[in-house]
């Protein structure tokens, strides 16, 4: 790293980047400061604000929106400014059914479809999605991400390598102005996240080592493949902070990582449609929730006493589209006991993937999937990549991306080690691949649930 990017790395954060901003009209710095503040509240001040804000957004949603105003005269929700957290609990989850069947019916009637900034779904899972924000509430999801993202050490401006799946926010750099002000004031470096081989992460290696990032964010699946090759080639990187998102971030993932760079990765979750929605601090002891920006649930209906549960949002601040008590489609675990970092903010303790990434065995037990790519890496060096699909009940499908040491006892070891998971014997049977299927977003979906 040269002199001048040293320079750029302290100038740029408060200088460069809030100069750019003002000239585009840019105002995600906006709410930065509000949201460091609200951080260190104690729980009861955080839980008080929260109730404050539904209030406002249920009460301006049942006066400005189609849906709203008629779900609340059904349920007799007739005095939004002042409910409580039990008539809360009682407004029927927004799902993505109804999302796409009421779309233009949530949408507030104070702006134009114009006026609203449009966002969608990764389209995991399904076809995309569209969203609506009004800009105040974008604003403050980005002023969130700065926020959370400076317990890392980074902030804008500083110089950062994305090694990404989602080719929509790569940004492709055109002529020598986008280049120069990506230099000057973004400085971000973006690095395809497939196809990898060794010829093109030894292009990632030099490059990225000439760069000097400040952080490295990836998914963990090219990062742990790229981490390897680092290994194998004994090349070290040093990039201070590495988080990582989209996909679960497995314990031996999180090893290798930490034995490479020399410090453990940083994990966080969010969404396109919710913004940065949880963040670890430098304790990695679960992912502090965004309240000031969102209120949390999980719904553990179907789930028994085993804590987790469906994630359920609602949007604080977004009057374009609210989004009252919204079923992502994520797994959780939340606690609201405080962090030894001395941070509040309740956290989520697991994150288990997708709903629909939910196993179901003969008894209609559910299993979170995730669940098993973490025990079979555990014991299973012999396994570079794997996918489980569960096409009916006890019937399941591993795709499995071999490694050196793979063999017919690590064979037997997997189909005993899913029927020891599932409570129960199963009809398995393995395809080998040289790689995994990504989805529409560019994800590695560990596990899926085909069943009709």
């Amino acid at each position: 790293m040269g002199y001048l990017d040293t320079i750029l790395d302290i100038l740029s954060p408060h200088v460069f980047v809030p100069i750019y901003n003002y000239l585009k009209k840019d105002y995600s710095l906006k709410y930065v400061d509000e949201v460091e503040r609200f951080n260190k509240l104690p729980l009861e001040d955080i839980l008080s604000f929260q109730l404050s804000r539904i209030r406002f957004i249920a009460d301006y949603a049942a006066k400005n929106t189609t849906y709203y105003g008629k779900l609340f005269k059904q349920i007799g929700l007739n005095d939004p400014l002042h409910l409580s957290w039990d008539d809360f609990s009682k407004i029927p989850v927004l799902t993505k059914d109804i999302i796409r069947q009421e779309q233009s019916n949530l949408l507030s009637r104070q702006f134009k479809e114009s006026e609203l900034r449009k966002t969608a779904t990764g389209g995991t899972t399904s076809s995309p999605m569209p969203f609506y924000s009004d800009w105040d509430s974008m604003y403050r999801k980005r002023s969130a991400t700065i926020a959370f993202d400076k317990w890392l050490g980074y902030q804008p401006g500083i110089q950062s390598a994305y090694l990404w799946q989602a080719r929509q926010d790569m940004i492709e750099l055109k002529g020598i102005k986008q280049k120069l002000v990506n230099y000057i004031v973004h400085r971000n470096t973006f690095f395809a996240g497939s196809p990898l081989d060794e010829v093109i992460m030894e292009k990632y290696y030099r490059r990225m080592k000439e760069l000097s990032p400040k952080l490295l964010q990836a998914y963990p699946t090219p990062l742990e493949i790229f981490t390897q090759f680092l290994a194998d080639k004994g090349y070290r990187l040093n990039i201070p902070s590495v988080s990582s998102t989209a996909e679960p971030l497995l314990e031996h993932q999180i090893k290798l990582i930490e034995k490479v760079f020399g410090n453990r990765p940083f994990n966080w979750y969010g969404a396109r449609e919710a913004g940065r929605i949880a963040s670890e601090c430098h304790l990695h002891n679960g992912m502090h929730i965004n309240a000031n920006g969102m209120y949390l649930e999980v719904n553990q209906n179907n789930y028994g006493d085993t804590g987790f549960g469906s994630i359920i949002l609602t949007d604080l601040w977004n009057v374009g589209m609210p989004m009252l008590r919204y079923e992502i489609g994520d797994l959780g675990v939340l606690s609201n006991d405080p962090c030894k970092c001395g941070c509040e903010l309740p956290r989520l303790m697991d994150m288990y993937g997708r709903v629909s990434d939910t196993f179901i065995n003969s008894k209609g037990q559910k299993i979170p999937g995730v669940w098993f790519p973490n025990q079979f890496v555990k014991g299973c060096d012999e396994i570079k990549e794997m996918q489980i699909i569960q096409h009916d009940i006890c019937v399941f499908e591993l795709l499995v991306v071999r490694g050196n040491k793979f063999n017919d006892v690590t064979e037997r070891w997997l189909r005993d080690k899913l029927d020891e998971f599932m409570l129960e014997s199963n009809v398995t049977t393995i395809s080998y691949l040289s790689e995994i299927p990504r989805e529409k977003s560019g994800k590695v979906r560990v596990c899926k649930n085909l069943m009709k």
